[in-house]
Formats: structure tokens, sequence, C-alpha cells
């Protein structure tokens, strides 16, 4: 069928092949999602250039349903184990990088460290862990939006049991020694198992808390690695040991990493800084939010200002109480009261939070965030404590980097 040559087409990206099937048939709105998708811009354009309806067409919402089903399903492959009939092909076809993450904020190598088969070893088999990694550019430190890292779910998913043999990465070994084999390989792929999640705790910590005193050794190698680099004041080697994770933003900063990536459409880079725990509304000096960004710059694939829209949908939280806030408003600008008009408002106390404020109508949103300001406003705002706070909906307790959102009405 014409209809499937053009569908390929798209999906290999080869725009002479999309101009030649497009000849005898006009491409439609499932096409240009697919393009979007893919992040064939080229062919995106080229499909607006034939179709009019669809210049004007906002196709962020059609893209952010199908991104969830297609993710959907590549997590229900990685969650039964299923590596090259399963994640591999669906990663292909789908032209998605192996940094995406589910809902709950997971990568694929949380997976692989939590999913245990009816044997109690990893469901997931040595070679085909590897494979992931090395075929698909996995990042080995991605956090969930509880901050946790694939090693603190093996902490806490791996067997003790010792009853029996299983064979895993071609060996005759107890559960508890699979575990451990699978451990060694995450470390050896980079996983740093010094990176504490939002509760502060560790890898090892979580180890040791289960009673799995074997796992806490292997993590706490690391620690012992750096100790000893101090010691021997061999500062590239510690440097080096420390160096595995995302970067803080410099103070001065007129920059931001993620909204950079996304100016330039790129797409596997949005995906890699979004796992890695990079804030959305991370606010630099002079910069809109990457979320903003990724909704006002055109010309990029619909995949990316989608991807931030699902990862603020799925890490909100809701802010617990107006009170909350109080700490912040001495430090507000005062032309909230004066003028009644604020575009954006950004205002920081020593604690490092990043607070923006903006007014929708009669409605003030405040969205706050952990990162520290350089500047502080010391200009007073007014505000009605019995003004009453929205109830937002209810949300679980989780947050990548805690941001947490709000509307508070204004009367």
């Amino acid at each position: 069928m014409q209809g499937n040559a053009l569908l390929q087409a798209v999906i290999e990206g080869d725009i002479e092949k999309v101009r030649q099937a497009a000849a005898d048939e006009e491409p439609d709105a499932s096409l240009l999602v697919e393009a979007h998708l893919q992040a064939r811009m080229k062919i995106v354009e080229f499909f607006q250039s034939r179709v009019e309806a669809l210049r004007s067409r906002d196709v962020v919402p059609d893209v952010l349903q199908e991104l969830d089903r297609r993710l959907e399903d590549i997590f229900s492959a990685a969650e039964g184990g299923l590596y090259r009939s399963g994640v591999d092909v669906r990663l292909r076809y789908y032209g998605l990088p192996g940094s995406v993450s589910d809902a709950e904020g997971r990568s694929l190598l949380h997976y692989v460290a939590s999913c245990k088969g009816p044997d109690d070893a990893p469901l997931w088999s040595a070679e085909n862990v590897r494979s992931l990694i090395k075929d698909h550019n996995c990042l080995p430190n991605a956090v969930d939006f509880q901050g946790r890292t694939c090693l603190h779910l093996l902490a806490h998913s791996a067997s003790n049991a010792c009853a029996k043999k299983v064979q895993w990465n071609e060996r005759n070994q107890t559960a508890k020694e699979a575990w451990l084999s699978l451990a060694r390989i995450l470390v050896e792929a980079g996983g740093n198992p010094s990176l504490p999640d939002l509760a502060g705790k560790f890898p090892h910590e979580v180890a040791w808390d289960k009673g799995k005193l074997d796992l806490h050794e292997i993590f706490s190698k690391l620690f012992k690695k750096i100790l000893k680099a101090i010691k021997s004041t061999a500062t590239a080697s510690a440097k080096a040991l420390l160096l595995p994770r995302p970067p803080p933003e410099p103070l001065d900063t007129t920059d931001d990493l993620l909204t950079e990536a996304l100016k330039l459409g790129l797409l596997e880079v949005t995906t890699m800084l979004l796992s890695s725990g990079v804030p959305l509304c991370s606010h630099p000096l002079v910069a809109i939010t990457p979320l903003e960004t990724a909704h006002s710059i055109a010309g990029i694939p619909a995949v990316l200002p989608a991807l931030l829209r699902r990862t603020f949908r799925e890490s909100r939280v809701p802010l617990p109480a107006f009170s909350s806030l109080l700490p912040f408003l001495p430090l507000a600008c005062s032309h909230l009261g004066n003028s009644g008009c604020l575009p954006r408002l950004v205002f920081s106390s020593h604690k490092p939070k990043h607070t923006v404020l903006r007014l929708q109508g009669n409605t003030l949103q405040c969205a706050t965030s952990e990162k520290h300001i350089a500047s502080h406003m010391t200009t007073q705002a007014t505000y009605n404590p019995k003004t009453p706070l929205a109830q937002p909906a209810e949300r679980p307790p989780s947050r990548r980097r805690s941001f947490l959102a709000a509307d508070i009405s204004l009367r």
C-alpha cells in the first residue's frame, strides 16, 4: 500500500522517498505526528508545504498522546525482561533513545535493576543488560522522581536467596550471586553508588537496611576509592571518581543545558538531561525556562515540548500549604500590589530554593524548585493572608529536584 510506503519513508527519514511516495497520496495529520516523533523536521516542513491544513495544526497534544502509548509499550517490554524482541526493536522503530523514562521517572536501567524472575534471579540476562547499555547509550546514573538511581532499586530488590542455583551471566550461581554480578555490571558501566536520593539515602545504606551485606560492600568500594585518592592527594583521580553526575549551574550563568538542547532540537540530549534529573524550570539570570522554550521556539520537533510537558505532568506535586511560601514573600517585588501586573517574578531566600510567580488573569501561579539564586531582591511584596489557597489535585509526594506548583487566587 502507498500509505505504508509513505509511513516507512518517514520512519527511515529519507526525504527523497517521502517526496516520491507523497506524489500519489496527500500526507495526513498522523504522518505529520510521526515525522515530529521521529524528529524529521525536513519532512515536517515538506508536509506543511504540501497541505495547508497541517501548517497551523497544533500537533503537540497528538504527539504527547502517541508518545505516552509508545513509552508504555517500551516499558511493558522492559518489565517482562524482553530485550531483543521487545525493548531493542521498539526503541529502534520508534526512533527513541535509551534514556527515556516512564511515568515515575524511572529509566530502563531502573527496570533492569529491579525486575525479578520466578527463580529470584534478575529477570534481565547479563548479555541483554550489556547490549542495552552499549547499543542505546543509557545513562547509568539516571534518577527517578524520588532521586533514586538504578543502584537504589537494585539494593531494594536484590534477593538474598542461596537455596538453589540459577544460570546467569554464563555461570551456575545462586540468585544472590547473580544480583551481585548485576551490581558489578552496573557499577562498571558507570553507576555511581555515592549519589543519594531525595531522602538522603545512598544505595549502600539501602543494602545495609535490607541486610544485604555483600551488596553493601560492593557499593561501599567507590567511597573507599575516593577516600584513598583524597588521602594520597591524587586530585585528578578523585575528580574522575566524583564527576559522573549533572554539574551544578554556576551562580552567574546566563545559559541552561536543557534550554540549549531544546533550541538545537536535540532529542537524545534532551532525554539524557531529563533522566539525569535537571530541573524543568531552572531559571538562570537571563533566559526563559526550558519548559517555556520548548513551547515558544518554531522549527523544533513537537516531541520535545511533548516530552517536557509529560515530565512536568507526571512529576508535579501539590504545594502543601500557603504558609510554606511565607518565608519567601518578604523578598518579592512590591509592584504586585501597585500595578497588578506581574508577568514573571523571581525571588529567593537564604534557603536553596528558586521561586517563580506568574500572573494569569486573576490567578497568581507560583512555582518553586531547589536551586541557588545569585541575586536577592529586597523590595517588599503586598499580599492578603486571608486569600484562600485553591486546592490542587492530590499527587504522590515524590519529586525530581523538588518542583512544587500551586495556583493562588487573587481577589
